[in-house]
C-alpha cells in the first residue's frame, strides 16, 4: 500500500535515498507478516518529508527496539548480518535526516524518516 501526499519535494541524495529505502521496504517484507501489506507513506510534517516504511510482522522487543540502529544488532531467529539498519542510520545522518522505528499497535513495526523538503501550496 502507498500513500503519498501530493506535491512533496525532498532534499536529499537521491542515491542514499534510494538505498535507505530499498533496504527499509527489503526488510519490512522479509520480516513481515507471510502475505502482509507493507505500507509506504511519505507527508509533510513540521516543515520536513516524513517517509515512513510500515510492516505488520510479529514486532520486536524494547531491549532489541532500543539497539535497532546499532551495528551487529539482529535477531538470530531472524537471520541477517545486523548492519542494514545500522547503514541506514549512516546514511541518514550523512543527509541530515533522522531515523527512528515504533511498535504497530497490534503488531509490526514502522520505521520513519525525516528530511529536510517542503510541500506545494
Amino acid at each position: 500500500m502507498v500513500q503519498v501526499e501530493q506535491g512533496l519535494t525532498v532534499h536529499a541524495d537521491a542515491t542514499r535515498l534510494r538505498q535507505v529505502l530499498s533496504n527499509l521496504l527489503n526488510n519490512a517484507f522479509r520480516y513481515g507478516s507471510s502475505g502482509g501489506v507493507v505500507k509506504l507513506s511519505a507527508q509533510h510534517a513540521d516543515g520536513c518529508i516524513e517517509i515512513c516504511v510500515e510492516d505488520k510482522g510479529p514486532g520486536l522487543s524494547d531491549a532489541l527496539l532500543a539497539k535497532l540502529f546499532q551495528r551487529f544488532n539482529h535477531s538470530r531467529s531472524q537471520g541477517g548480518s545486523g548492519l542494514g539498519l545500522a547503514i541506514c542510520y549512516q546514511l541518514c545522518q550523512l543527509m541530515q535526516a533522522d531515523i527512528a522505528a515504533r511498535p504497530v499497535a497490534g503488531g509490526g513495526l514502522c520505521i520513519c524518516i525525516s528530511l529536510p523538503g517542503s510541500a506545494a501550496g
